[in-house]
């Protein structure tokens, strides 16, 4: 009785299934049967607690009050907030001003981004000083922070732990690039132990799904070695803005159905993402928001789709 049903379900399914209505279809025809299935499938069980979380980490002028649309704030903090300018940054911000951002942020928003990315933690295995004094700057440089914001939760910004490396990220597992790569990872057990939360960036370098998929499950996995936190990943509905990506890539706007992709493949094995994008490279600019843009209407169908509920 149960493979009949099973069957039917399944008939259903193939006739019923639209992308934009996927949730909502399957849900309802098990309600119309009448039956009660153990739903071990990924996407049914983010789907059934509405816990993914989504966050507006964009610079564009002009944009709505993401609030409406079920998308939280977040607060990122960016190289010149912990820098003044010609101050030099190959040592930690002054910790007058660290105490002073802590403070002002804290509670603000539920999540904050410390984004500082040059402090160098891959490569030099003949001066191995190097990384180690690295990455004694980013755990002295949150820890300073953290004391003074009992608040929100904090974490840094994905290029450090998991390290950016698109190339080894989608290497062969067994491949000295991979193995390097993963070796590197495994130095920053010291600051996945502090931190509040994990954003790795999973941005997009190439127009092949797959690959974004195995990049984006190598750095989750290498995260989840030394990190058992929440994880929100960075996604751009654009393409990386240099190398890696292929020249005729950069900059442009993901097709709508490849961002759909992302976030709903984001929905099975993180906790949540941040939209980032808005900034006009070309001009140096933030962009001016566009409410017809594919990225957003795909965005808001993901969030209806699901059913989520961000307020947390």
């Amino acid at each position: 009785m149960q493979l009949l049903i099973l069957s039917i379900f399944s008939s259903l399914c193939c006739i019923c299934y639209q992308k934009a209505n996927y949730i909502t279809i399957h849900k309802n025809i098990l309600i119309i049967l009448g039956i009660v299935l153990p739903l071990n499938n990924s996407v049914y069980a983010a789907s059934a607690d509405n816990t993914f979380r989504v966050f507006d980490g964009t610079q564009y002028i002009n944009r709505p009050d993401m609030r409406k649309y079920g998308i939280e704030n977040i607060t990122i903090l960016y190289g010149f907030n912990f820098w003044k300018k010609n101050e030099n940054q190959d040592f930690i911000p002054n910790t007058k001003r660290l105490i002073k951002l802590a403070r002002k942020y804290d509670g603000k928003s539920k999540m904050i981004v410390l984004d500082i990315e040059h402090w160098t933690v891959q490569g030099h295995p003949l001066r191995p000083w190097i990384i180690n004094n690295s990455i004694d700057k980013y755990i002295k440089t949150f820890n300073i922070f953290k004391a003074h914001a009992k608040i929100s939760k904090i974490g840094y910004f994905g290029g450090i732990f998991p390290i950016s490396n698109y190339k080894a990220s989608i290497a062969n597992k067994e491949s000295t690039e991979y193995r390097t790569w993963e070796k590197d990872n495994s130095k920053m057990a010291g600051l996945a132990k502090i931190v509040d939360v994990a954003f790795p960036s999973v941005y997009t370098y190439s127009d092949d799904i797959k690959l974004w998929e195995k990049s984006f499950l190598a750095k989750v996995e290498q995260l989840r070695t030394k990190y058992t936190g929440e994880i929100f990943v960075f996604l751009w509905p654009q393409y990386f803005d240099h190398e890696p990506t292929p020249e005729h890539l950069q900059l442009k706007f993901i097709p709508a159905d490849f961002w759909y992709h992302q976030l709903e493949f984001a929905q099975k094995h993180v906790d949540g993402v941040v939209i980032w994008g808005g900034w006009n490279f070309k001009k140096w600019k933030p962009r001016v928001w566009d409410k017809t843009a594919e990225w957003w209407l795909e965005t808001k169908n993901f969030i209806k789709n699901y059913e989520l509920n961000t307020s947390k």
